[in-house]
């Protein structure tokens, strides 16, 4: 705990600003997280949240379908808070960014049971959200409004290694260059 003192000692010192702290920080992360897509309303299909170890901020990417049937477009919002507490949000869409459409049919390959396209499983309770004190954690929500049954459903997962911290990993950086200020 002493070590931990000094660097965001250090790390205070060597800022403008004052670092929020980890309640801080993790409170915004959880209101980001319930915060809904601009449409639909509902619902997010696909939330990846990235929390950086020892409350170095977070990156929560949302994506979701936007329209009906064949004229739905895929769309995608990333907010991002800095260690200071700086929230930065950026949007794209498959339109402008193929790479939107790659990201979730690997998400096939990461074994969840619920997937995305196309979504067939049953509902799975909620995790609690998970706070790393190594490395970076990924929670990843799932959410499907056509079960077969006409019911929705919701999946959490979290990880800090594994397939899906592999599929997180390599999806920021296929999106990375996608990125786009929010109108």
């Amino acid at each position: 705990a002493m070590i931990l003192a000094m660097l965001l000692g250090a790390a205070q010192a060597a800022a403008p600003q004052p670092l929020l702290d980890c309640t801080q920080i993790s409170q915004a992360a959880m209101t980001s997280r319930e915060e809904g897509v601009p449409e639909p309303k509902h619902a997010t299909d696909v939330q990846l949240m990235a929390s950086h170890s020892l409350c170095h901020g977070w990156e929560i990417i949302d994506m979701w379908r936007s329209g009906y049937a064949a004229s739905g477009v895929w769309r995608a919002r990333r907010k991002v808070m800095d260690p200071l507490g700086r929230l930065t949000v950026t949007t794209t869409d498959a339109a402008a960014c193929p790479a939107l459409i790659s990201v979730l049919k690997n998400l096939n390959d990461v074994p969840t049971a619920l997937s995305v396209i196309p979504a067939t499983a049953p509902a799975h309770p909620l995790w609690p959200p998970v706070v790393w004190t190594d490395g970076t954690g990924y929670t990843l929500k799932l959410f499907s409004s056509d079960q077969p049954d006409g019911s929705s459903a919701s999946i959490t997962v979290s990880s800090n290694d594994g397939p899906l911290a592999h599929w997180a990993e390599a999806s920021m950086k296929q999106l990375e260059p996608c990125w786009r200020p929010a109108a």
